[in-house]
């Protein structure tokens, strides 16, 4: 949030929420010891913001960001929403408006409301093809129980959505959803973030609980874990087996009660071969496992998936939700190396293209792969 936008926020702010104004040289630290619901980051016309929203989006995964801007132009909603935000407000936005885009980053981080939770979760798993049916059976069934389930497939095919609809068909669908990027987080600070940190364990570091505590009763999804270094996959193999953390700088083990989901889009039986992954590690992460096709595989889904896309969009721009059959065909003609991002990401910047030019229908013109 940019200094001066502090009392203004106060005002538009519901009771019950929380405020922090966070400088942008020091995002990532504030971030980690506030530990907020949601992040609201306010913008100028330049590119800076970009760097802090993609931070944001690599060391905070499980933090939801709201974006707002005195010109939310399609480019930066779109450059936004492609580093990561679940909402994008213009400036100074309504408070109605606020309000909303408050309660989606709420569902986004795995609380639902009324409405939300009257529909199946796995109505958000969208397809008809034959692969896709299938993991929608084999999760109804494996949902309910607590072992720890490997996701593969290739980058942007869903690999954390088909985590979140594990927890919400779970016992502990009541209990929190935590999400970490292995990948995006320096090793120098990933233990920390995993296992939390005591005082004194380093300079300036506070006592804090790690993401397994943060999970104790739900469920840690740990995306790219086949990015974990050597020295860390031993000791979350250490907590798998023993279901208890000891914090940097600690020494008391301390109880947690944590389902792990994991995922990859690496071939961990390859990296085990290849010396690159622990073979002990890999067998007990590797006990349920569910392999999501890239999209190029299954495209008789990309209808069914467009349709979702732009009505979703609709609700939240207010822009048109028909896609012309010119603009289909070039979606069902393209191989989608980004699979379905990059499909939501097309979608995005068609959908708000069609209302910047005030148009009723996305055409052929607007489906872009950029």
């Amino acid at each position: 949030m940019k200094g001066g936008s502090e009392d203004f926020f106060r005002l538009l702010l519901p009771e019950d929420v929380s405020m922090v104004l966070v400088d942008e040289a020091a995002v990532k630290v504030r971030l980690g010891d506030e530990r907020p619901d949601a992040v609201i980051l306010v913008h100028g016309a330049g590119d800076e913001w970009q760097g802090v929203a993609r931070t944001l989006g690599d060391v905070f995964p499980h933090i939801p960001l709201i974006l707002c801007s005195p010109d939310p132009s399609p480019h930066t909603v779109v450059r936004g929403m492609d580093l990561g935000a679940v909402d994008y407000l213009p400036f100074p936005p309504e408070r109605d408006a606020l309000h909303r885009a408050l309660q989606r980053a709420l569902r986004c981080k795995g609380y639902s409301s009324p409405a939300v939770e009257d529909r199946s979760p796995l109505e958000r798993l969208v397809g008809k093809s034959e692969s896709i049916v299938k993991i929608r059976e084999y999760i109804s069934v494996v949902a309910r129980v607590k072992e720890t389930v490997l996701i593969q497939g290739p980058t942007g095919t869903g690999k954390e959505l088909v985590a979140r609809i594990l927890h919400d068909l779970s016992p502990r669908r009541e209990m929190p959803f935590v999400a970490v990027n292995c990948g995006a987080l320096p090793p120098s600070l990933i233990e920390a973030e995993l296992f939390g940190t005591e005082e004194g364990a380093y300079t300036d570091a506070r006592r804090r609980p790690g993401l397994f505590e943060q999970a104790d009763g739900g469920t840690l999804f740990l995306d790219e874990v086949g990015e974990l270094p050597a020295d860390l996959q031993v000791k979350f193999l250490r907590v798998l087996e023993e279901g208890s953390v000891v914090r940097v700088g600690g020494h008391r083990s301390i109880r947690v009660d944590v389902r792990v989901v994991c995922a990859t889009h690496r071939d961990l039986a390859g990296e085990v071969k290849r010396g690159r992954f622990r073979a002990d590690l890999f067998y007990r992460i590797n006990v349920l496992k569910i392999s999501i096709p890239p999209l190029t595989d299954r495209k008789e889904d990309i209808p069914l998936l467009a349709s979702y896309f732009t009505r979703m969009l609709a609700d939240q721009y207010g822009c048109p939700a028909r896609i012309s059959s010119g603009a289909m065909d070039r979606l069902l003609s393209y191989d989608w190396p980004g699979n379905v991002r990059e499909l939501k990401n097309v979608l995005t910047r068609a959908v708000l293209e069609a209302r910047f030019r005030g148009l009723e229908m996305i055409t052929p013109d607007l489906v872009r792969f950029e």
